[in-house]
C-alpha cells in the first residue's frame, strides 16, 4: 500500500486526515489509553487487543462523565468482540461496529451530530485492514471541551453536580467550584483545608497548615493492603503493579474524627528509560470517589502525591 492510498483511507473512514495532528484529549492520559514515552505509528497496522483497550477506556470515560442505561449498551458491545485474537488485526468494519454504540450515546445527549463515517462515500472497504490513527481518531472525543455556557465548568460536570457557580464555593472548604472542577474533586463535599491568613496555597489547590498544625496520624506501609483489584506483588514494605492497572484498598484506624492530609510516595518498579512518565491515580474514601491526582516520575525518583480527605469519622463499636 502507498501513502497515497494510506491517506485515502483514513479520509473515507474518518474525515480529514488533518486530524492527525489533532490534540489528545486528557483522558488518555488520565486513563493511561497510550504507552508512556511510545511514538506515534498511526499508520501501523492495529490490533483487537488495541481496540478492546481503547474501548475499555473510553467506556471508563462515559461512565464517570455522561452516566446511564445508555452506557449498557457500549458494554453490551465490546463483550462481543471475541476473547482472545488480542494480536491479530483489526479491519475498518470492526472499528466502525465497536465505536457506533459510542456515538449513539454521543448523539442522544447532543454532543456530536452524527457518526464521523457518516459522509463516506465508499462503504466496501469494512474488511481493509484499520490502522492505530483510525482507531485514535475515532476515539478523539472530549466531554470537556463542552462548555455551553462558557464559565470553565464543563457540562458534564455541572449535570453531575448541578448547574453551579464556578466561583461560587458550594461546600464552603475556601475552594471555588471552579478549582474544585481542575482539581477533580467533588465540589458538593469539604475536601480542603479552609484557608486562613496564615495558610500557604500549593499547586493542587489545598493548603499548607502552618507550622506545627500537621502531625502524622498514621503511616502505612505500601505492602499492608487489605484488598487489592488487578495484579500486584509484594515488595518488602512496598507493593507495585504487573499489570497497567489496578486498585488498592487500606484501612485506617484514625485516633478522631477530622480532615487528614493524605501523602502517597509512589516510584516506578522497572526503569525503561530516563525518560518521565506520568501516572494517574484516583482516590476514594469509603468506595466514593474523592480526587484525581497526576504524578510525574523521572527514572528512579519518588513523587509524592497529597490531597485533603473529607471529614473522616471513625468506626466505633455499640
Amino acid at each position: 500500500m502507498n501513502k497515497h492510498q494510506r491517506i485515502i483511507i483514513w479520509t473515507l473512514l474518518l474525515g480529514s486526515a488533518a486530524r492527525l495532528l489533532a490534540q489528545a484529549p486528557q483522558w488518555w492520559t488520565d486513563r493511561g489509553v497510550l504507552r508512556a514515552g511510545s511514538a506515534p505509528h498511526d499508520f501501523n497496522p492495529v490490533n483487537q487487543g488495541q481496540v478492546k483497550w481503547m474501548c475499555l477506556k473510553a467506556y471508563e470515560e462515559l461512565q464517570e462523565k455522561l452516566p446511564g442505561i445508555g452506557n449498557a449498551d457500549i458494554l453490551d458491545q465490546i463483550d462481543t468482540l471475541p476473547s482472545g485474537n488480542n494480536f491479530r488485526p483489526a479491519n475498518q468494519g470492526m472499528l466502525k461496529a465497536i465505536a457506533l454504540p459510542f456515538y449513539e450515546r454521543l448523539i442522544a445527549e447532543g454532543y456530536v451530530q452524527e457518526v464521523p463515517w457518516a459522509a463516506a462515500t465508499n462503504a466496501s472497504r469494512n474488511h481493509a485492514l484499520a490502522n492505530q490513527g483510525q482507531l485514535k481518531n475515532l476515539f478523539n472525543f472530549d466531554l470537556d471541551a463542552f462548555d455551553s455556557d462558557g464559565d470553565g465548568l464543563p457540562d458534564w460536570w455541572e449535570n453531575k453536580y448541578g448547574a453551579l457557580v464556578a466561583g461560587a464555593d458550594e461546600d464552603g472548604d475556601g475552594v471555588s467550584n471552579l478549582q474544585e472542577y481542575q482539581q477533580g474533586s467533588n465540589p458538593l463535599v469539604a475536601d480542603f483545608v479552609i484557608p486562613s491568613s496564615e495558610n500557604t496555597p500549593v499547586g493542587d489547590g489545598s493548603v499548607n497548615p502552618p507550622a506545627g498544625d500537621l502531625t502524622d496520624a498514621l503511616i502505612v506501609n505500601g505492602s499492608s493492603v487489605s484488598a487489592t483489584t488487578g495484579a500486584w506483588v509484594l515488595d518488602g514494605s512496598a507493593v507495585y503493579a504487573v499489570g497497567r492497572r489496578g486498585g488498592l484498598t487500606y484501612k485506617a484506624d484514625l485516633p478522631q474524627g477530622d480532615m487528614y492530609r493524605l501523602q502517597l510516595s509512589v516510584r516506578q518498579q522497572t526503569i525503561v528509560s530516563a525518560k518521565s512518565h506520568t501516572y494517574s491515580l484516583r482516590f476514594a474514601v469509603d468506595g466514593e470517589f474523592v480526587a484525581r491526582r497526576s504524578v510525574k516520575i523521572t527514572g528512579s525518583g519518588v513523587q509524592t502525591a497529597v490531597l485533603d480527605t473529607p471529614f473522616w469519622m471513625p468506626e466505633t463499636t455499640p
